[in-house]
């Protein structure tokens, strides 16, 4: 059996003032009044002198913030989109699509049969 630990307890709703850790790539408005930076796995805003809030909510960002990171063997580049690559996987995906559709719908109608039953 794993030993109990306390939970550690974070106030993160304090007006006191305190060090900062984690934060990376801050970058400063044109005007100077907002900054945004990524902490915690999200990119965050600020007014100066307001409280931080998340722009994001997922764990998508922490993904792509480390392929941009130096550490990262693969390197994001913005390329065109070509519709003649699109037809083809769609060509593919849209038919085995359908499979995924259809277990789904499988589910749903068995789930509201069997619903009224209880458990």
């Amino acid at each position: 059996m794993r030993p109990r630990f306390a939970r550690k307890h974070h106030e993160f709703d304090s007006d006191d003032r305190r060090s900062v850790k984690g934060i990376v790539g801050p970058s400063l408005s044109p005007d100077g009044q907002s900054v945004l930076f990524q902490a915690l796995n999200q990119i965050w805003g600020m007014r100066i002198g307001d409280r931080p809030r998340t722009l994001t909510n997922d764990q998508v960002y922490a993904l792509v913030a480390y392929m941009r990171s130096r550490y990262s063997p693969i390197r994001l580049v913005w390329a065109r989109a070509e519709w003649r690559l699109f037809k083809d996987i769609l060509g593919v995906g849209g038919i085995s699509a359908i499979g995924t559709l259809q277990i789904n719908i499988t589910v749903a109608v068995v789930t509201a049969l069997v619903g009224p039953f209880g458990t």
